[in-house]
């Protein structure tokens, strides 16, 4: 055993184990140990000698590969091209390097892994963009405060590009420091994870230090964002005209929307219009046209949200209006900065509406994939390898048909098959089942044909499948496929396709027609009881037989959907867990927007409370202030979000997300979580603010 499993399992040099192998369970001793440096990241690792290998496995012989090591002072080159001039001429193996055989294994495993990489840097582009919100509105409000200043330098003599490079140039230095102590925090991140993994069993050995490649991107992406976010402000601190020192800061605030908003109205309604145009398109949907329109719907909210913001948080502000006074001020705070209130709520709206589309698509899917598990498949048991994938051996699945409780047993096989699709050969998963399967465990309504087919042909055909090959009722076809190649004639033409593990996305064959069905193995059992049998009861004995097999999982059909509907919530976790930062960038966001804007209306606050406003007062209205703005960026992110993942039905109805759903309650919660989220991100400014003396805010200037 490998080091790491034989101390998982408990297992020591001459301990008797059990292991599962293509001839069923074997008993077995444990003869040795073996320590390996490179993580095995979880898997289990059994070593057998060759013997014993080419008896399970019927090489007779023949082996996988060769490792083969050189003399001192023969180089990998010379080494191999001596044993490929040794190889038989008819052989169809070849000797490559120790460093090409190296290289490939990295190359295939990072072709793995590469959507994951793709994955995350989606999402940290998301999180800088969000980040630039608060980078903008930040440097907006900073400059405004400090624009007596700015006015001065340019009386003073200042060009304006003097006035601009000042602060761009303070955007890079706090770009330079944040991106430094993200960097640092990124690397704590990962040592964080690797004690995670060491206790999870699955140690991470590689190196966590971050290249100088990656360490540079880092800190020039930092800076580049900052120094973007900040370049309109800074562009508005370079143009004031010296004479701007004489005018109130807060004057044209909210001037100059009307431009804006007409851009906005025009994106956001081109937006709608491909999004619609995509999905009822005449012919079939067009997924590229969805895309561009949802693009162009979120860039349209952004435009148009300050002419909302006003409107929105008036009606927002309703129940707050018992409060008085404090309800009334916090709804003119909001109001009186549209562009600031709305730029940090946008901020919160671009992660809701990423987490209100995730979890639509992923009600959608649950709902579709149960709908489509419980009218296809009819078992009352299925008994499946839900841990190696590598199939159910002959002696269990023997030992099952043999119980008194089961009336009908059939085995379904999953293979990768080949069709010919607009000329280019795509794979797709192909299902085969015993004959008597067709419409007892597995019925579907059908297009055309009947679920005869072991009479009629052979071969059903997902309706999709069909028309992308262009196959009709009663055709020969030929299927590729790990099973061989399957020759049938279409029997049925049925609606369902659902891909990915859970469903076939591919035809169904009789079992029959395999090439050599002894040589392929169940990846799953459907089981129904005899008469008078409860599925309790049959549900019991099978466990009771499939319990010394340790990997296979017992499940009744409700527990069947309910598995594959956790299946794609845990897809999901990871997705909730990353677009969550984005939240938490957006509330940091409103926790600044609050202190910088109390920051200006020092003065104010201390009149507040000068002709009466209690400390207790002023903290709940900067409160029911922050409230407003959570409400308000969460509210257009759902109704974004929810509105764009709403098309998925129709945009993947051939793939079986056919069915809408809409989490209402997980839609209701975001909006109570936005109320909470607005309390927490005010009590820090709102004690701040209800600390300053009297008389030290109101000579503020």
């Amino acid at each position: 055993l490998e080091a790491a499993t034989a101390k998982n399992a408990g297992y020591r040099v001459g301990a008797t184990a059990k292991v599962l192998t293509e001839a069923g369970l074997v008993e077995v001793t444990v003869v040795g140990i073996q320590e390996l440096e490179a993580s095995m990241m979880g898997a289990s690792l059994v070593f057998i000698d060759s013997a014993w290998a080419e008896e399970l496995y019927g090489l007779t012989g023949m082996v996988y590969s060769i490792a083969v090591a050189g003399q001192a002072g023969v180089s990998q080159q010379a080494l191999v091209d001596s044993v490929n001039a040794a190889l038989p001429g008819d052989s169809q193996a070849q000797a490559i390097t120790g460093q090409q055989f190296r290289q490939e294994a990295k190359d295939a495993i990072a072709g793995i892994l590469g959507f994951v990489n793709s994955f995350l840097l989606i999402f940290a582009a998301i999180a800088l963009f969000v980040g630039a919100f608060i980078i903008a509105n930040t440097f907006a409000m900073t400059v405004r405060e400090r624009m007596g200043e700015y006015a001065l330098l340019r009386a003073m003599g200042a060009s304006p590009r003097q006035v601009f490079a000042l602060v761009v140039v303070q955007a890079a230095i706090v770009g330079v420091i944040g991106a430094l102590l993200g960097l640092l925090g990124g690397i704590g991140l990962m040592e964080v994870i690797r004690l995670v993994m060491d206790r999870m069993g699955s140690p991470l050995t590689g190196s966590m230090v971050p290249t100088v490649g990656t360490a540079a991107t880092a800190i020039v992406v930092g800076v580049l964002v900052t120094v973007v976010g900040a370049a309109l402000p800074a562009r508005r601190a370079a143009t004031v005209a010296p004479v701007e020192v004489m005018r109130e800061r807060e004057g044209a605030s909210s001037k100059g929307l009307g431009l804006r908003t007409a851009i906005g109205a025009v994106v956001l309604g081109a937006g709608v219009g491909l999004v619609v145009a995509g999905c009822w398109n005449v012919d079939k949907p067009h997924a590229a046209w969805v895309g561009y329109g949802a693009v162009g719907v979120v860039l349209g909210a952004l435009l148009v949200s300050p002419a909302l913001v006003s409107a929105i948080t008036w009606l927002l502000a309703w129940p707050f209006m018992g409060l008085k006074p404090m309800g009334r001020f916090a709804r003119g705070n909001v109001g009186r900065n549209p562009r600031r209130s709305a730029t940090t709520g946008s901020a919160l709206m671009i992660g809701v509406a990423l987490v209100s589309a995730s979890s639509v698509f992923a009600a959608t899917m649950d709902r579709s994939l149960g709908d489509v598990l419980n009218s296809m498949f009819k078992a009352d048991v299925v008994v499946e390898d839900a841990v190696t994938y590598s199939g159910v051996p002959q002696e269990l699945e023997d030992a099952l048909r043999a119980l008194p409780e089961v009336g009908h047993m059939s085995s379904v096989y999953y293979a990768l098959a080949y069709t010919q699709i607009d000329g280019e050969a795509q794979a797709a998963p192909v299902v085969a089942l015993d004959c008597d399967a067709f419409g007892v465990e597995f019925v579907a309504e059908v297009e055309q044909g009947s679920w005869d087919i072991c009479e009629t042909g052979g071969l059903a055909a997902p309706a999709k499948i069909a028309r992308d090959n262009g196959w009709e009722l009663g055709d020969t076809v030929t299927v590729e496929s790990d099973f061989g190649a399957v020759t049938a004639q279409i029997g049925a033409i049925y609606p369902f396709q659902f891909t990915g593990e859970a469903l076939a996305g591919g035809p169904a064959v009789v079992q029959q027609l395999l090439d050599d069905p002894s040589s392929a193995r169940p990846l799953f059992m459907m089981i129904k009881a005899a008469g008078g049998v409860p599925v309790d009861r049959l549900e019991a004995a099978v466990a009771a037989v499939v319990a010394p097999y340790v990997v296979y999982a017992v499940e009744t059909q409700e527990e069947l959907v309910k598995s594959r509907s956790d299946q794609v919530k845990s897809m999901l976790n990871m997705l909730y867990a990353l677009l969550a930062l984005s939240v938490v960038i957006a509330v940091l966001g409103i926790i600044n927007t609050l202190a910088l804007s109390l920051i200006e209306r020092t003065r104010e606050v201390g009149l507040l409370r000068a002709v009466g406003l209690s400390r207790g007062q002023l903290r709940l209205t900067i409160i029911i202030e922050s409230v407003l703005i959570a409400l308000f960026g969460t509210l257009t992110g759902v109704v974004v979000g929810a509105g764009l993942a709403a098309t998925l039905p129709r945009l993947l109805a051939d793939q079986g997300l056919s069915l809408l759903a809409i989490p209402w309650g997980t839609l209701a919660s975001m909006l109570v979580l936005a109320t909470v989220v607005g309390v927490g991100a005010a009590l820090w400014p709102a004690g701040r603010a209800a600390k300053k003396p009297v008389l030290e805010a109101i000579q503020a200037a």
